[in-house]
């Protein structure tokens, strides 16, 4: 499966057990990080598709929505669409995310978010 891992390196604080190359650092450098994230993903020379994309590093759950929206968009494929953070999203034979958006919840409201992980369920019931 080929992949793009795509290192986001800013944190709220270094964790002791963290081996990533990442640490608090000026919130300033993230604006020129991202210009320069975005420059290597249009220069690079894709010769393959895509199938996954990883984020990771430090704190990836901090990245400003604008700057991932450009980041996807400068990544051919897109094989993204369907997937949400922190989820396998595949798993032979398995509906990785049940996607429960539209239905009513046992007390009559519309659910409007509500997507499932069942494959991190899973995998945290295996550890």
């Amino acid at each position: 499966m080929a992949g793009v891992y795509i290192s986001f390196p800013f944190c709220a604080q270094k964790c002791t057990f963290c081996n990533f190359a990442s640490g608090v650092f000026p919130a300033a450098l993230r604006s020129e990080y991202d210009r320069a994230l975005l420059h290597e993903l249009a220069s690079h020379d894709w010769r393959w598709t895509p199938d996954t994309v990883y984020l990771g590093g430090g704190t990836p759950s901090q990245i400003d929505l604008s700057a991932l929206h450009e980041i996807l968009r400068s990544i051919p494929g897109r094989p993204w669409r369907e997937a949400q953070t922190n989820v396998a999203s595949g798993g032979a034979g398995l509906r990785p995310i049940i996607d429960y958006r539209g239905e009513v919840d046992s007390h009559g409201q519309r659910l409007v978010t509500a997507a499932i992980a069942v494959a991190d369920e899973l995998a945290a019931a295996g550890e």
